[in-house]
């Protein structure tokens, strides 16, 4: 038999020189973030909401120079 796939979730690992507490910072302060984050400058910002707190959220959506659009969206819990 196969072992059965969850596509619905995923982990993201990364090692990062520097503590816990700083790292934590990119993910939780959205000026950082987007920093972190902004590796095609020849896409257009569409949205971006940030709410980083339990329940909250964030949204991108870009639009790429061939126009076609991408999304990211996450719920905090």
């Amino acid at each position: 038999m196969g072992v059965a796939v969850d596509h619905r979730s995923f982990v993201i690992t990364r090692d990062l020189p520097g503590s816990p507490v700083h790292a934590f910072r990119f993910w939780a302060e959205h000026a950082l973030k987007r920093r972190w984050f902004s590796c095609h400058p020849d896409w257009d910002m569409l949205e971006d909401r940030f709410d980083f707190r339990r329940d909250g959220g964030e949204t991108l959506r870009w639009r790429m120079p061939d126009g076609t659009e991408q999304a990211m969206l996450a719920h905090f819990l």
